[in-house]
Protein backbone atom coordinates (compact mmCIF):
# COMPACT_ATOMS: atom_id res chain seq x y z
CA UNK A 1 0.00 0.00 0.00
CA UNK A 2 2.87 2.66 -0.59
CA UNK A 3 0.75 4.14 -2.95
CA UNK A 4 -1.71 5.32 -0.17
CA UNK A 5 -1.14 9.16 -0.32
CA UNK A 6 -2.61 12.19 2.02
CA UNK A 7 -4.68 14.40 0.23
CA UNK A 8 -6.14 16.82 3.72
CA UNK A 9 -3.26 18.79 4.30
CA UNK A 10 -5.48 20.71 6.96
CA UNK A 11 -5.93 17.32 9.43
CA UNK A 12 -2.80 14.36 8.40
CA UNK A 13 -4.32 11.29 8.22
CA UNK A 14 -2.87 8.84 11.07
CA UNK A 15 -0.21 6.48 9.80
CA UNK A 16 -2.00 3.30 7.85
CA UNK A 17 0.95 0.75 8.57
CA UNK A 18 1.15 1.54 12.26
CA UNK A 19 -2.26 1.51 13.37
CA UNK A 20 -2.53 -1.92 11.15
CA UNK A 21 -0.01 -2.53 13.58
CA UNK A 22 -1.51 -1.31 16.47
CA UNK A 23 -4.29 -3.54 15.89
CA UNK A 24 -2.54 -6.58 15.07
CA UNK A 25 -0.47 -6.41 18.12
CA UNK A 26 -3.55 -5.99 20.33
CA UNK A 27 -5.56 -8.74 18.90
CA UNK A 28 -2.49 -10.98 19.19
CA UNK A 29 -2.24 -9.96 22.98
CA UNK A 30 -6.08 -9.39 23.81
CA UNK A 31 -7.87 -11.58 21.79
CA UNK A 32 -6.15 -14.57 20.17
CA UNK A 33 -4.09 -15.27 23.60
CA UNK A 34 -7.44 -15.69 24.99
CA UNK A 35 -9.18 -17.29 22.38
CA UNK A 36 -10.68 -21.07 23.17
CA UNK A 37 -9.05 -20.01 26.99
CA UNK A 38 -11.80 -18.46 28.08
CA UNK A 39 -12.90 -19.41 31.77
CA UNK A 40 -16.84 -19.21 32.23
CA UNK A 41 -16.26 -16.06 35.04
CA UNK A 42 -14.63 -14.28 31.84
CA UNK A 43 -18.15 -14.79 29.71
CA UNK A 44 -21.12 -12.15 30.40
CA UNK A 45 -24.28 -11.17 29.07
CA UNK A 46 -24.96 -7.44 28.19
CA UNK A 47 -28.56 -6.03 29.43
CA UNK A 48 -29.51 -6.48 25.83
CA UNK A 49 -28.49 -9.64 25.70
CA UNK A 50 -25.42 -9.56 23.70
CA UNK A 51 -22.08 -11.81 25.02
CA UNK A 52 -19.44 -9.57 26.53
CA UNK A 53 -16.06 -11.10 27.25
CA UNK A 54 -12.50 -10.14 29.00
CA UNK A 55 -11.47 -9.80 25.09
CA UNK A 56 -13.35 -7.42 23.95
CA UNK A 57 -12.99 -5.37 27.26
CA UNK A 58 -9.17 -5.22 27.16
CA UNK A 59 -8.62 -5.50 23.70
CA UNK A 60 -10.85 -1.94 23.43
CA UNK A 61 -9.28 -0.67 26.35
CA UNK A 62 -5.86 -1.18 24.62
CA UNK A 63 -7.19 0.14 21.52
CA UNK A 64 -8.52 3.36 22.72
CA UNK A 65 -4.89 4.18 24.60
CA UNK A 66 -3.19 3.27 21.63
CA UNK A 67 -5.32 4.94 19.24
CA UNK A 68 -5.53 8.27 20.69
CA UNK A 69 -2.07 8.80 21.74
CA UNK A 70 -1.38 8.04 18.22
CA UNK A 71 -3.92 10.90 17.65
CA UNK A 72 -3.76 13.80 19.78
CA UNK A 73 -7.47 15.40 20.71
CA UNK A 74 -9.13 12.24 18.91
CA UNK A 75 -12.05 10.05 20.68
CA UNK A 76 -12.82 6.36 20.89
CA UNK A 77 -16.37 5.26 20.26
CA UNK A 78 -16.40 1.63 21.10
CA UNK A 79 -19.29 -0.36 21.45
CA UNK A 80 -17.91 -1.69 25.10
CA UNK A 81 -17.94 1.94 25.88
CA UNK A 82 -21.52 2.62 24.14
CA UNK A 83 -23.28 0.05 26.35
CA UNK A 84 -21.69 2.23 29.51
CA UNK A 85 -22.40 5.32 27.90
CA UNK A 86 -24.99 5.83 25.47
CA UNK A 87 -24.42 9.55 24.79
CA UNK A 88 -20.98 8.55 23.74
CA UNK A 89 -22.65 8.71 20.00
CA UNK A 90 -22.33 12.43 20.41
CA UNK A 91 -19.20 11.98 19.34
CA UNK A 92 -19.96 11.60 15.60
CA UNK A 93 -20.77 15.60 16.04
CA UNK A 94 -17.48 16.63 17.32
CA UNK A 95 -15.29 18.50 14.62
CA UNK A 96 -12.39 16.02 16.11
CA UNK A 97 -11.49 13.15 15.03
CA UNK A 98 -12.99 10.17 16.27
CA UNK A 99 -11.99 6.19 16.37
CA UNK A 100 -14.41 3.67 15.46
CA UNK A 101 -13.83 0.48 17.19
CA UNK A 102 -15.59 -3.45 17.38
CA UNK A 103 -13.19 -4.28 19.64
CA UNK A 104 -13.87 -8.13 18.85
CA UNK A 105 -16.52 -8.57 15.77
CA UNK A 106 -18.55 -12.00 16.39
CA UNK A 107 -17.97 -12.16 20.03
CA UNK A 108 -20.54 -15.20 20.44
CA UNK A 109 -18.60 -17.07 18.12
CA UNK A 110 -15.52 -16.37 20.00
CA UNK A 111 -16.43 -17.68 23.10
CA UNK A 112 -17.98 -21.00 21.65
CA UNK A 113 -14.50 -21.25 20.01
CA UNK A 114 -15.81 -20.61 16.41
CA UNK A 115 -13.31 -19.45 14.04
CA UNK A 116 -15.00 -16.40 12.79
CA UNK A 117 -14.51 -13.29 14.24
CA UNK A 118 -12.65 -10.03 13.45
CA UNK A 119 -11.14 -6.63 14.87
CA UNK A 120 -13.06 -3.28 13.20
CA UNK A 121 -11.44 0.08 13.51
CA UNK A 122 -12.49 3.59 11.79
CA UNK A 123 -10.95 7.14 11.24
CA UNK A 124 -14.06 9.16 10.97
CA UNK A 125 -13.10 13.35 10.82
CA UNK A 126 -14.85 15.96 9.00
CA UNK A 127 -17.87 13.87 9.14
CA UNK A 128 -16.31 11.59 6.52
CA UNK A 129 -14.68 7.77 7.37
CA UNK A 130 -11.45 8.13 5.88
CA UNK A 131 -10.30 5.02 6.43
CA UNK A 132 -11.39 1.61 7.53
CA UNK A 133 -9.77 -1.58 8.99
CA UNK A 134 -10.86 -5.37 9.32
CA UNK A 135 -8.64 -7.56 10.60
CA UNK A 136 -8.86 -11.42 10.78
CA UNK A 137 -6.49 -12.09 13.47
CA UNK A 138 -6.51 -15.94 12.96
CA UNK A 139 -5.45 -16.27 9.32
CA UNK A 140 -3.33 -12.72 9.82
CA UNK A 141 -5.52 -10.88 6.66
CA UNK A 142 -5.76 -7.43 7.17
CA UNK A 143 -8.39 -5.13 4.83
CA UNK A 144 -7.70 -1.61 4.89
CA UNK A 145 -9.87 1.17 2.96
CA UNK A 146 -8.76 4.95 1.74
CA UNK A 147 -11.40 7.27 1.10
CA UNK A 148 -11.37 8.08 -2.55
CA UNK A 149 -7.88 5.91 -2.76
CA UNK A 150 -8.67 2.26 -2.70
CA UNK A 151 -8.90 -0.94 -0.59
CA UNK A 152 -6.32 -3.83 -0.30
CA UNK A 153 -6.32 -6.94 1.15
CA UNK A 154 -2.94 -7.72 2.48
CA UNK A 155 -1.67 -4.86 -0.16
CA UNK A 156 -3.31 -6.62 -2.85
CA UNK A 157 -5.73 -3.74 -4.38
CA UNK A 158 -9.49 -5.00 -3.99
CA UNK A 159 -11.58 -4.58 -7.27
CA UNK A 160 -15.14 -5.88 -7.98
CA UNK A 161 -15.63 -8.55 -10.37
CA UNK A 162 -17.94 -6.89 -12.98
CA UNK A 163 -19.33 -9.88 -14.69
CA UNK A 164 -23.16 -9.27 -14.74
CA UNK A 165 -25.12 -11.77 -12.50
CA UNK A 166 -28.79 -12.01 -11.48
CA UNK A 167 -30.34 -12.67 -8.18
CA UNK A 168 -30.41 -17.02 -8.67
CA UNK A 169 -26.72 -16.38 -9.23
CA UNK A 170 -25.71 -14.45 -6.16
CA UNK A 171 -24.61 -15.46 -2.49
CA UNK A 172 -26.21 -13.30 -0.06
CA UNK A 173 -26.37 -12.03 3.69
CA UNK A 174 -30.14 -11.90 4.81
CA UNK A 175 -32.02 -12.58 8.04
CA UNK A 176 -34.58 -15.08 8.59
CA UNK A 177 -37.00 -13.26 8.50
CA UNK A 178 -36.16 -11.71 5.15
CA UNK A 179 -35.46 -15.16 3.92
CA UNK A 180 -39.04 -16.29 4.84
CA UNK A 181 -40.64 -13.29 3.06
CA UNK A 182 -38.67 -14.00 -0.04
CA UNK A 183 -39.38 -17.86 -0.21
CA UNK A 184 -43.20 -16.92 0.24
CA UNK A 185 -42.67 -14.27 -2.69
CA UNK A 186 -40.54 -16.22 -5.16
CA UNK A 187 -39.92 -19.17 -6.80
CA UNK A 188 -36.28 -21.33 -6.02
CA UNK A 189 -35.66 -20.14 -9.50
CA UNK A 190 -35.82 -16.35 -8.33
CA UNK A 191 -33.79 -17.01 -5.29
CA UNK A 192 -30.16 -16.29 -4.12
CA UNK A 193 -27.88 -19.30 -4.82
CA UNK A 194 -26.95 -19.28 -1.19
CA UNK A 195 -27.59 -17.09 2.23
CA UNK A 196 -25.66 -17.65 5.03
CA UNK A 197 -25.09 -15.42 8.18
CA UNK A 198 -21.47 -15.37 10.02
CA UNK A 199 -22.58 -13.89 13.17
CA UNK A 200 -19.48 -11.29 12.28
CA UNK A 201 -20.29 -8.29 10.01
CA UNK A 202 -16.77 -7.39 9.31
CA UNK A 203 -15.71 -10.84 8.10
CA UNK A 204 -19.22 -10.45 6.00
CA UNK A 205 -17.93 -7.39 4.43
CA UNK A 206 -14.45 -8.60 3.92
CA UNK A 207 -16.07 -11.54 1.78
CA UNK A 208 -18.62 -9.08 0.00
CA UNK A 209 -15.25 -7.12 -0.68
CA UNK A 210 -13.55 -10.59 -2.38
CA UNK A 211 -16.86 -11.10 -4.18
CA UNK A 212 -17.65 -13.96 -2.35
CA UNK A 213 -20.57 -12.37 -1.22
CA UNK A 214 -22.80 -10.43 -3.43
CA UNK A 215 -25.40 -8.32 -1.20
CA UNK A 216 -26.44 -8.07 2.13
CA UNK A 217 -29.27 -6.50 4.26
CA UNK A 218 -28.34 -5.28 7.33
CA UNK A 219 -31.22 -3.62 10.26
CA UNK A 220 -30.05 -1.82 13.80
CA UNK A 221 -27.38 -0.29 12.14
CA UNK A 222 -24.41 0.11 15.14
CA UNK A 223 -21.41 2.48 13.91
CA UNK A 224 -19.09 -0.01 15.05
CA UNK A 225 -20.34 -2.75 12.94
CA UNK A 226 -20.47 -0.70 9.33
CA UNK A 227 -18.20 2.38 9.32
CA UNK A 228 -15.33 0.42 8.26
CA UNK A 229 -16.72 -2.15 5.99
CA UNK A 230 -19.06 0.12 4.39
CA UNK A 231 -15.93 2.49 3.50
CA UNK A 232 -13.94 -0.53 2.09
CA UNK A 233 -17.03 -1.77 0.24
CA UNK A 234 -17.45 1.59 -1.65
CA UNK A 235 -13.74 1.50 -2.40
CA UNK A 236 -13.84 -2.06 -3.93
CA UNK A 237 -16.19 -0.95 -6.19
CA UNK A 238 -19.61 -1.41 -4.51
CA UNK A 239 -22.17 0.59 -2.66
CA UNK A 240 -23.92 0.39 1.35
CA UNK A 241 -26.65 2.82 0.84
CA UNK A 242 -29.75 3.27 2.89
CA UNK A 243 -32.63 1.04 1.48
CA UNK A 244 -35.31 3.67 1.75
CA UNK A 245 -33.54 6.93 0.62
CA UNK A 246 -30.45 5.22 -1.62
CA UNK A 247 -28.18 7.77 0.38
CA UNK A 248 -24.65 6.26 1.06
CA UNK A 249 -24.32 5.03 4.90
CA UNK A 250 -23.30 7.53 7.53
CA UNK A 251 -22.45 6.67 11.28
CA UNK A 252 -24.07 10.19 12.05
CA UNK A 253 -27.00 9.75 9.47
CA UNK A 254 -29.83 10.82 11.71
CA UNK A 255 -31.70 7.53 13.39
CA UNK A 256 -28.91 5.66 11.20
CA UNK A 257 -29.38 2.85 14.05
CA UNK A 258 -32.97 2.41 13.23
CA UNK A 259 -32.36 2.02 9.10
CA UNK A 260 -32.28 -0.79 7.04
CA UNK A 261 -29.04 -0.49 4.98
CA UNK A 262 -28.31 -2.56 1.79
CA UNK A 263 -25.02 -3.64 0.70
CA UNK A 264 -23.33 -4.84 -2.71
CA UNK A 265 -19.87 -5.58 -3.82
CA UNK A 266 -20.91 -3.74 -7.06
CA UNK A 267 -22.71 -0.63 -7.41
CA UNK A 268 -24.58 -1.84 -10.76
CA UNK A 269 -26.33 -4.02 -9.26
CA UNK A 270 -27.76 -1.86 -6.09
CA UNK A 271 -30.88 -0.64 -7.56
CA UNK A 272 -31.43 -4.30 -8.74
CA UNK A 273 -31.42 -5.64 -5.37
CA UNK A 274 -33.44 -3.25 -3.69
CA UNK A 275 -35.94 -4.15 -5.91
CA UNK A 276 -35.89 -7.50 -4.98
CA UNK A 277 -35.78 -7.37 -1.65
CA UNK A 278 -39.19 -4.90 -1.59
CA UNK A 279 -40.70 -6.84 -4.25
Amino acid sequence: MSSITNNNLEKPLPDIELVSKIIEQTARDEIVSRFEHLHKNQIRKKESGEVVTDADLQSEKKLTKDLTNLVPNSSVLGEEGYYADNSILDLLTDKQPVWIVDPLDGTRNFSEGIRCFCVIVAYYTNNTISIGWIYDPLNQIMLVGVKGQGAWENGIRLSADQKKLSISDMDASIGKKRREYLLGKHTQANYPKSIQRYRCLGLEYADMARGNIHFAEYHKLKPWDHAAGALIIEESGGLAAYSESGEKYSPAWPNSIDQSLIVTNKISDWEKVRSYLKS
